[in-house]
């Protein structure tokens, strides 16, 4: 479970472990279910279900910041860390 503020985000390998935490919660405090999270805290959030993957991305929140500095057209250069890893 992830909270921050007034946004949480609850995930999990078994849906009624998070249905009970769900439950748990709603029962002390007024929640608003939101279903599948495309977007929490500047992260976007998408999902393979075939491959049973997730990516998750800051290209927006990144782009926005670029842009705030007037990098937008700055070339990019590689990291030490292997991709895909």
């Amino acid at each position: 479970m992830a909270l921050y503020v007034d946004d949480a985000l609850i995930a999990g390998r078994h849906p009624a472990d998070i249905k009970s935490i769900r439950e748990s919660l709603s029962s002390a405090y007024k929640l608003k279910d939101l279903g599948e999270v495309k977007y929490f805290l500047a992260i976007a959030i998408s999902y393979d279900w075939e491959e049973r993957a997730v990516e998750m991305s800051q290209r927006t929140f990144i782009g926005s910041i670029l842009a705030e500095h007037h990098m937008s057209d700055a070339n990019g250069a590689s990291t030490p860390m292997e991709s895909g890893v």
